[in-house]
């Protein structure tokens, strides 16, 4: 069974509604440096860092180079039953709306000519620009 890290578990689009500007559209995706750092890119703008608290990876702390970093200092993420349903960022909740996540236990690999690990993502959303050109799409 393939598992998740809660960087990995972040990573998608995230939505503020009622969407009244720009940045209320939301990309986290990884930051290939760092495996325990994300990037909070808002659609027209550059990213920002943010790292898991060590202590408590419910919690982000947001880098210098975040715009407003003086305003709010950490991302809550939101959970339902161990499922992330999405970030609260200076107050104010992103549902997640793009997600990549683990498939069930019970799903088969299809086996292939070599002893290489099979990976599988499925991505689900439709969120323009921040997310796939389909409502679902795989990537075996």
């Amino acid at each position: 069974l393939m598992t998740f890290t809660m960087t990995t578990r972040l990573i998608g689009s995230y939505r503020r509604e009622p969407v009244e500007l720009p940045h209320h559209r939301v990309k986290v995706d990884e930051d290939n440096e760092d495996d325990r750092k994300l990037i909070w890119t808002a659609e027209g703008d550059k990213g920002w860092s943010m790292t898991l608290n060590a202590d408590d990876d419910t919690l982000l702390i947001v880098g210098d180079d975040c715009p407003v970093q003086k305003d709010c200092e950490q991302v809550t993420v939101e959970l339902e039953e161990d499922k992330v349903i999405g970030l609260r960022y200076n107050g104010e909740f992103y549902a997640m709306v793009d997600v990549v996540f683990e498939l069930p236990d019970d799903v088969i690999f299809p086996s292939g000519d070599d002893d290489s690990d099979s990976e599988c993502a499925v991505v689900v959303g439709d969120e323009p620009g921040f997310g796939p050109d389909d409502d679902a799409s795989t990537d075996l």
